[in-house]
């Protein structure tokens, strides 16, 4: 949301620097446009200082109270995450071991970089399109220009809430870039009605909506390793971002503007392969999952077969049993918890 608003006051303030500061003191409006964007990011890395919390077993935050850290911890606890405050050093030997063999990091980090280069928007190919039709000043065309990012905000809200609602992210996932799919496609035939430019234009944003979904959903792959997380998150959206620099340049030649043939037709084609990506790499989440339900206190069987659950490699006889085995196992976690909330 702070990135779609951020593209989007940058329009508007572009537009009002332009047209009122154009000439000031010899410089023109795009040099006034960097002094102004100079300053406020200044501001915002020392709130950032400030505001920024840092994690629930080593927090120095200056507004969250003890009771909201100790909530913080419990609900690390109840997700099954890596709760341990202690990392280990960059170069450990295992950490790397368990990255290097780990299918997410190289799956996660392909479909990565397809997702990073879906979205039309950021070649600046809208603004460029407005700018063609000789309709509009500069002014205009950047006031313009904040549509998209402005329905991309709405996007966002859409996707978010109906993975928090549905309980289906991965869904939700595909269902961006299907929209995404739509938009390249659409402009990548070029010659189609006016407003069926517009609506290509102003869906590009859909690329970016689910990324509040889909970055969370990587630490949620590698939750029960802090270290690991860390390393295999950094690599994935690192791959991500140094992909955007060089394909960039391949599919968005300036000497294409504003149809960018080729730049749509890759984007649309890297949406559509994220989102049947995305899809298939449910199939072994969910496989790892069950796999290791019993960290999370959940106990896979079919009762319906004469199954019973099995807990530590031995079968339980009854219900109770088991609930009191994990009982015994989330009270002696509990008590480490509440230690470590004391001490702090």
């Amino acid at each position: 949301m702070g990135q779609f608003l951020g593209v989007l006051t940058a329009g508007l303030i572009a537009s009002s620097t332009y047209d009122s500061l154009n000439g000031v003191n010899g410089l023109s409006g795009w040099r006034w446009m960097y002094l102004i964007d100079g300053i406020m990011s200044s501001v915002v890395a020392i709130l950032a200082l400030l505001f920024i919390p840092g994690t629930p077993f080593n927090p120095y935050s200056l507004w969250l109270t003890d009771d909201e850290i100790i909530l913080a911890r419990q609900r690390m606890h109840k997700n099954g995450s890596d709760s341990n405050a202690h990392v280990k050093a960059f170069f450990d030997k295992s950490t790397w071991k368990t990255v290097a063999t780990s299918w997410q990091v190289y799956f996660l980090s392909f479909i990565n970089m397809l997702g990073f280069n879906t979205n039309n928007a950021s070649s600046g190919s809208f603004t460029l399109w407005l700018k063609s039709l000789d309709k509009w000043s500069v002014g205009r065309v950047n006031q313009l220009g904040t549509i998209a990012p402005g329905l991309g905000m709405v996007y966002i809200i859409i996707v978010c809430f109906g993975a928090d609602i549905t309980r289906k992210r991965f869904a939700w996932i595909s269902f961006s870039f299907i929209m995404t799919f739509l938009s390249n496609i659409i402009l990548s035939i070029w010659d189609v009605p006016y407003g069926a430019k517009w609506f290509g234009f102003c869906s590009g944003y859909w690329a970016w909506s689910q990324s509040s979904v889909f970055n969370p959903m990587i630490s949620d792959f590698f939750r029960r390793d802090n270290n690991v997380r860390s390393i295999a998150w950094t690599i994935i959206y690192v791959m991500g971002n140094q992909s955007s620099v060089w394909i960039g340049r391949l599919i968005w030649p300036t000497v294409d503007q504003p149809k960018y043939h080729k730049g749509f037709t890759t984007c649309a084609a890297f949406s559509i392969g994220f989102a049947v990506l995305i899809l298939i790499a449910y199939i072994p989440y969910k496989r790892d999952e069950r796999r290791e339900a019993l960290l999370n206190g959940i106990y896979i069987y079919n009762s319906k077969h004469g199954e019973a659950p099995d807990v530590a490699g031995r079968k339980i006889d009854t219900g109770v049993q088991s609930h009191k085995d994990f009982s015994d196992k989330e009270s002696e976690s509990r008590e480490k918890q509440e230690a470590t909330a004391n001490v702090y």
